[in-house]
Parts: structure tokens; C-alpha cells; sequence
């Protein structure tokens, strides 16, 4: 009788574990046809609570010390160099600033208005994921970040917008 009793108390709680992880927010990809969906109900996209999917670093060096101001990153100094980096975590939730056709402009930083592109264009093609974009030169991307100029390596090409899961996406 103890081991029909051990495998209940173990089938119970995978149970629970399931419908705690099954109840807990799900991020998706944000698509063309989630947009559609959520502007054909009304809802403004500068409303919705995105997130981005990877970790995107941007550097800047070169900089002259009088230039520097730190909203969120940090300034090292290398080899005589300024090395200002803003590091956005995954799974960062930001908002949306600026809608375009084919690309949206998010903020992650509450208080310095700064924003990145996301969009569906890769050269002529449109793709169903709304990812970083930057100018793409060898291994580096070009971004503008506020007034600045950074630099972000090629793993940043993974990045892309996403969403909750919630009660008004199916």
C-alpha cells in the first residue's frame, strides 16, 4: 500500500506544478498578424507592454570625457579609451513610441525617451518577427541610440519583440 501512496503524492504534484508554471505568463512573438489582430480590435500598440527576447549590448568608444552622460549604462575606460556601454536584459519590458508600417519604436528605459528599431525588414524581404535593426558592417551592427551612435555585435540579430500572452491575443 506505501508505493500506490508515494506515486499519488508524486502524480499530485506534478499536478500542481503544472497548473502553477501553466498559469504563470507566457511570452509569444510579436507578428504581423498578432498587430493586425490587436488593431482591428482597437487596441493601440502604444499601449501593449513588449519585451525583447535577447540581450542586446550597445557600446560606444571614443568618447570624449566631457561628452559622457550615463543615463542607464556604464563608462569604462580601456587602454586610454572611453567605453560607454547600456546593456538592455532580456526580457526587458518596454513600450512603444512610434508606429510605422513596418517597424515600431521601443523604449526601455522610462526616463530618457530613448528608443530602438524593431522591424519586419530584412533587405527586400519582410519577415514575421519584428527584429533590431541596425546597420550591418562585418560582424557589427550600427544603431542609433538617442543622439548617439553605438554598436552592438551580430548575436543582436536574434532579437526580436515580444508580448504576454494574455486575454485579448488568442
Amino acid at each position: 500500500m506505501i508505493l500506490p501512496m508515494k506515486r499519488f503524492n508524486l502524480l499530485f504534484l506534478i499536478a500542481i506544478a503544472g497548473m502553477l508554471t501553466g498559469s504563470c505568463s507566457r511570452k509569444i512573438m510579436f507578428t504581423p498578424e498578432l498587430r493586425k489582430e490587436l488593431e482591428s480590435n482597437n487596441i493601440p500598440l502604444t499601449e501593449v507592454q513588449f519585451y525583447n527576447s535577447h540581450k542586446i549590448e550597445l557600446n560606444r568608444t571614443h568618447i570624449p570625457p566631457d561628452a559622457i552622460s550615463i543615463n542607464s549604462g556604464a563608462v569604462n575606460v580601456e587602454r586610454g579609451k572611453y567605453i560607454e556601454e547600456v546593456v538592455i536584459r532580456k526580457h526587458t519590458p518596454g513600450v512603444c513610441s512610434s508606429v510605422n508600417p513596418y517597424d515600431l519604436s521601443i523604449e526601455f528605459e522610462p526616463d530618457n525617451h530613448y528608443s530602438l528599431k524593431f522591424g519586419r525588414k530584412a533587405g527586400a524581404k519582410l519577415t514575421n518577427a519584428y527584429k533590431l535593426y541596425a546597420k550591418w558592417k562585418a560582424d557589427k551592427g550600427e544603431i542609433i541610440y538617442g543622439d548617439s551612435k553605438f554598436t552592438t555585435k551580430m548575436k543582436a540579430t536574434n532579437a526580436h519583440l515580444l508580448v504576454e500572452k494574455n486575454r485579448f491575443i488568442i
